[in-house]
């Protein structure tokens, strides 16, 4: 897996918010891109705002590289299920079409959606989201990490959130997908 050190980001504990929307994206697109690139270097990766999230796609992999935002609360939107219905195709009995931005919290379709494995979607993925969701102001993320055959589908999920109170550490998962 393509790690990086989230250690390395001291986030301040005065001006969260301010940080949270300026600096750390800055921060954390930079350690992404340069990680991904050292794996394919044909990338070209764009920037997406769908407010209030922001994905980062590579053009030429076709494929989202990672998304991120502030987590505005819980949403109450149904979902479009129409709109998500083959999308990604589907990988067997094992794979969800799952979110990398949660649906709960404001998350759509159509770019925002992977193929995910069932039990991490349904497991220890789904418990972030919900403490993401449930923490107004919080920076949340999903980096996608794939493997070299050019699979649309990652080979790992990380996901990370650094809550608004407490001691703003990024807390950080990794699942095999």
């Amino acid at each position: 897996m393509n790690e990086i050190d989230y250690s390395q980001i001291a986030i301040p504990q005065a001006g969260f918010a301010s940080f949270a929307c300026n600096e750390l994206p800055d921060r954390l697109c930079d350690l992404w891109c340069a990680q991904y690139r050292r794996t394919f270097r044909d990338a070209e990766i764009v920037s997406i705002a769908l407010d209030p999230f922001v994905y980062l796609f590579d053009l030429s992999g076709e494929r989202v590289v990672a998304a991120y935002g502030i987590m505005g609360g819980k949403a109450s939107e149904p979902r479009d299920r129409a709109r998500m219905a083959g999308h990604p195709k589907a990988e067997g009995h094992d794979y969800h079409r799952g979110h990398l931005m949660p649906h709960s919290g404001g998350g759509g379709t159509d770019i925002n959606l992977f193929s995910q494995l069932g039990t991490v979607n349904v497991g220890p993925f789904r418990e972030l989201e919900r403490l993401a969701v449930a923490n107004p102001g919080s920076f949340y993320f999903v980096r996608l990490l794939y493997d070299l055959t050019g699979s649309q589908r990652p080979a790992w999920v990380e996901q990370g959130l650094a809550l608004s109170s407490g001691s703003h550490e990024i807390q950080l998962r990794a699942f095999f997908n």
